[in-house]
């Protein structure tokens, strides 16, 4: 049976103080491709994110999401935003799926919606150091993924140089909480997540050890993302598979209600940085192919996001 590989990045992630040599970048490079080739996913282990950061931006997701409803919404999503809070419903991943059963809160920048310090303290810091960490591991993994494909080192880098600018690049730190499934839920028309893939460039997604999430392999069998302790699951998305010309496949992904009574009783928790391109940017093949047209990327974005979300 396949399985996601994991890859030690300790000689390029965040405990390395000082740039890392085009020799490690390069080793770790070889490796992303073989696991982005196989699968599109692949579990980034010593990566220099904190345990304390995880802990952190956990606690704070599971305090905004167990506030009452009404003071939730005060902070919720608007129309062609990407931050704010969507409440169970909202967003709809999956044709002929009628309820998804999750709720959601998007951070991009200290430009975004935030609680107050009232209703969530110290939410504000938490997530901006958060996305602060997820930012600079980012920035080395973007050098990676380009020499992993064999291009100059600084091609992703040009291409996400607004990444700390919201208005610019719709890059998002996104929390989600998945409540207990407390009346009987059809499975044919009701899930956690709905099957998708992500319309970004690459996703680093953090999980707590509740698990679920399942990912499609290319013989389309659904196997588990079994949750490693301190791991990111990183995938790609989008655009990486158009640049790529899908070699690297954005691999579908899901999360269902679970079967088993006990497991339906237990919250489930995540965040995801969703790493995009600047909004001005123009992606396609990179060796010319037609097979996957040429799309601008704020363009691709906000037409992916009217067609799944009701405000």
């Amino acid at each position: 049976m396949i399985s996601i590989p994991v890859v030690d990045i300790e000689a390029v992630g965040l405990k390395q103080s000082g740039q890392p040599s085009n020799e490690a970048f390069r080793k770790v490079a070889s490796e992303i491709h073989q696991a982005f080739s196989q699968i599109g996913f692949v579990y980034l282990v010593n990566h220099g994110i904190s345990q304390e950061q995880f802990s952190a931006i956990f606690q704070k997701s599971r305090e905004f999401f167990l506030l009452p409803l009404e003071v939730k919404e005060k902070y919720k999503r608007l129309p062609n935003h990407y931050d704010g809070y969507l409440s169970p419903d909202k967003e709809i991943l999956q044709t002929g799926i009628q309820k998804e059963i999750k709720e959601t809160y998007g951070i991009g920048s200290s430009e975004c919606i935030f609680p107050s310090e009232q209703d969530v303290p110290g939410f504000k810091e938490t997530c901006l150091d958060f996305i602060d960490s997820c930012v600079n591991l980012c920035r080395r993994f973007l050098v990676v993924l380009a020499l992993s494909l064999d291009l100059a080192e600084d091609f992703f880098l040009k291409r996400h140089q607004e990444i700390t600018k919201y208005k610019e690049n719709p890059s998002t730190l996104r929390m989600v909480y998945y409540p207990p499934v407390t009346s009987v839920t059809d499975p044919t028309t009701a899930v956690r997540c709905g099957e998708h893939s992500d319309f970004g460039t690459v996703t680093f997604l953090f999980q707590d050890n509740v698990g679920g999430l399942e990912l499609k392999t290319k013989t389309g069998e659904w196997i588990s993302a079994v949750p490693l302790e301190e791991a990111i699951l990183v995938n790609v998305g989008d655009m990486l598979a158009i640049w790529s010309d899908g070699v690297y496949p954005a691999t579908p992904h899901r999360v269902l209600v679970p079967k088993e009574e006990s497991k339906k009783q237990c919250s489930r928790s995540s965040a995801a940085y969703f790493v995009l391109p600047d909004g001005i940017v123009m992606v396609e093949p990179l060796n010319g192919s037609n097979r996957f047209p040429t799309v601008n990327a704020a363009e691709y974005l906000a037409n992916k996001i009217k067609n799944i979300i009701s405000y």
